[in-house]
């Protein structure tokens, strides 16, 4: 019965050591499923966050773009106006010194014909002192030739 029992026995610890081995394997492939499947479920959301990260850095891509743009066309604005301030600015200094020289000219116009009415008042003068002269010393003749007629002196 030793003998049976010890049979026994072997074969409940041989029994007992594939139950365990299959188990351990069973439990092994149950493991390695279950690794299989989280490392599937990290792996899609390593995917997902990769899908992710490449969207935000072309929503930022764009987003820069648009900005750059806008800042681009705010500065032709700002440039366009700024020319045309220019433009202006230099149409009304033209037109100034356009102005300017007109007066300029009829200031000097003004000025010789101011000196031409000098000299013509000269002339003038010259020739009413002439006269003036000449009426003096006819003056003059007119009362010598009376006073010789009248005998006075």
């Amino acid at each position: 019965m030793i003998e049976l029992t010890l049979n026994t026995l072997i074969a409940a610890i041989v029994l007992l050591l594939g139950g365990a081995g299959i188990g351990y394997f069973f439990g092994f492939l149950s493991e390695r499923r279950k690794t299989d499947k989280a490392m599937k479920s990290v792996e899609r959301i390593l995917s997902g966050a990769k899908k992710d990260g490449e969207q935000y850095l072309r929503d930022a891509e764009l987003k820069a773009r648009e900005n750059f743009l806008t800042q681009k066309q705010k500065i032709e604005e700002y440039r366009s106006k700024r020319n045309d301030e220019l433009s202006r600015q230099e149409r009304n200094l033209q037109q100034r010194e356009k102005e300017t020289k007109r007066i300029q000219g009829t200031f000097a116009d003004r000025e010789k014909e101011l000196e031409k009415s000098n000299r013509e008042v000269e002339q003038l003068k010259e020739r009413v002192l002439r006269k003036e002269e000449q009426l003096v010393e006819m003056l003059e003749e007119q009362n010598h030739r009376l006073e010789a007629m009248s005998g006075i002196y």
